[in-house]
């Protein structure tokens, strides 16, 4: 199997302060022999509790999704960034939309974001 690895990232900033959203992960991601998920070591944001939920939704929603049809993804999160106005972080956008963006990278069509 070719060992291709992409690497992707998702940053966006809605709103200001407590009251806005924002995303900024990076990631690289390859098809491999076993589905796995791990952190890189050089990782800005240090909310265990997000980082969980970041590793939650790569698992649950798109992990485990595909490992249903023998695609399995190796993924490690290079980066989630701070934002030091206070925003909170948006676990399911920035997963998705950073899953969006790596996956046709790596010869894998991503689900519709929208039907018609």
């Amino acid at each position: 199997m070719k060992n291709n690895s992409t690497i992707s990232s998702n940053k966006f900033f809605l709103g200001e302060g407590e009251d806005g959203i924002y995303s900024n992960i990076t990631i690289e991601i390859k098809k491999s022999e076993q589905a796995t998920i791990n952190r890189g070591a050089n990782i800005q944001l240090q909310d265990e509790e997000i980082l969980r939920a970041i590793e939650k939704e790569f698992k649950t929603n798109w992990i485990e999704r595909y490992k249903k049809d023998e695609i399995y993804l190796e993924i490690i999160i290079l980066n989630v960034g701070i934002d030091p106005t206070g925003r909170k972080y948006k676990v399911d956008n920035s997963v998705g939309g950073v899953m969006h963006d790596a996956l046709p990278k790596i010869g894998i069509q991503p689900p519709q974001i929208f039907g018609l």
